[in-house]
């Protein structure tokens, strides 16, 4: 049985999100928190398998998570995987979208993929990260190849 943590201060996407997860993931034990100061008092006495940051996670910051915000977390409990569970925003660039993510995963982010994704997806991106395992979606992963591709093309043109 996994317990799994949703951290989000937009009620109606996390309930959205816990009834995904309830479909597909069975037995899971579902948390909904508003933000990381009510899931901290809360898993005092709790363990979670893993912890999802939605898009409102970060009410500091509603355009993007920040870094001191995953930081914070992680530093509380650094044996709980985190995914980004993004908002996909128009007019934002690509290569912007693929930093941000390059920047989460070296902040010890474990999954990444916007709400957006399709819910085989995110099932694909929970149980991954429970395993301890990395997870980008493709798009996303299609954007960081690409622009590793075209850094090298542009290296080797000089």
């Amino acid at each position: 049985m996994a317990t799994i943590a949703i951290i989000d201060s937009d009620f109606t996407g996390s309930t959205d999100l816990t009834g995904i997860i309830k479909i597909h993931i069975k037995d899971a034990k579902i948390f909904n928190y508003n933000n990381i100061a009510a899931f901290h008092t809360s898993f005092l006495v709790q363990t979670a398998d893993v912890v999802i940051l939605g898009p409102k996670a970060s009410s500091n910051n509603p355009e993007y998570i920040d870094l001191s915000f995953i930081t914070l977390l992680q530093n509380g409990y650094p044996q709980v995987p985190v995914i980004i569970y993004d908002e996909k925003t128009k007019g934002i660039k690509k290569h912007t979208i693929d930093q941000r993510v390059i920047l989460y995963l070296k902040a010890g982010v474990y999954g990444y993929l916007f709400k957006q994704n399709s819910t085989p997806e995110l099932i694909e991106c929970i149980e991954t990260v429970l395993k301890k395992k990395r997870y980008v979606c493709k798009e996303v992963m299609e954007m960081i190849l690409d622009d590793y591709v075209n850094v090298n093309e542009i290296l080797r043109s000089n």
